[in-house]
């Protein structure tokens, strides 16, 4: 019997260095994803007062009676760019997949972990208003006035300026709108963003928390 339990122990033992180098591994894992989140979520925060800016300068020009130059034709075109924030969450999808979430012990970090990634729900669903918003409106009523080949094709400025109906583009409700549209999804994208932002360095130290007591380092 002593014989029985001793061996036990033992496999009892060894599986639990097992899980621990198994936590250890995944926490390291965990770590790259959230800072390569750290990033991205950087880069596309960055990205907001871009469009604010140009679509401020587009307005602007809206309502003056300047002539327009090669860089109002670039502020119509950037007021209407998107950029989609995309969880860097390999690491948590191996944990659901293969049930090896539960060998994190700590369970406030689980709930932090689910949490975190659970906020990415909205910014789904804000991404097809963006679509909506943006791509469906304020680009669709610029195409009307601005061919899409006037962003992307490089012919003679002068050229490419006199095949714009500027008249009939300021006097697009439509257009002025979408603009509205593009600074209002820019502020709300932003704000959330930013929010994201804290969870992540919040979940970060969490992170390096718990690998530095699993390791001792």
């Amino acid at each position: 019997m002593a014989g029985i339990l001793v061996a036990l122990w033992i496999e009892d033992w060894r599986q639990a260095r097992i899980d621990r180098a198994t936590e250890i591994e995944y926490l390291s894992r965990l770590t790259i994803d959230v800072d390569q989140d750290l990033i991205d979520l950087e880069n596309q925060i960055a990205h907001t007062p871009m469009r604010e800016e140009q679509a401020l300068a587009v307005l602007d020009f809206l309502d003056s009676e300047r002539a327009a130059d090669r860089s109002v034709l670039q502020a119509f075109n950037q007021a209407g760019w998107i950029a989609f924030f995309r969880f860097n969450r390999s690491t948590m999808d191996d944990l659901l997949s293969t049930g090896n979430l539960s060998l994190l012990g700590d369970k406030s970090l689980v709930r932090q972990l689910n949490n975190y990634y659970r906020s990415g729900d909205f910014l789904r669903e804000f991404d097809d208003a963006k679509k909506l918003w943006i791509w469906e409106g304020y680009r669709r009523s610029l195409d009307h006035h601005i061919p899409s080949r006037l962003f992307t094709l490089d012919p003679d400025e002068e050229e490419r300026l006199a095949a714009v109906g500027w008249d009939a583009l300021r006097g697009d409700r439509d257009v002025r709108a979408g603009l509205e549209h593009v600074m209002t999804v820019a502020a709300v994208e932003r704000r959330h963003l930013e929010r994201v932002r804290e969870a992540a360095n919040e979940l970060g130290s969490a992170v390096a928390d718990r690998h530095a007591r699993l390791t001792g380092s």
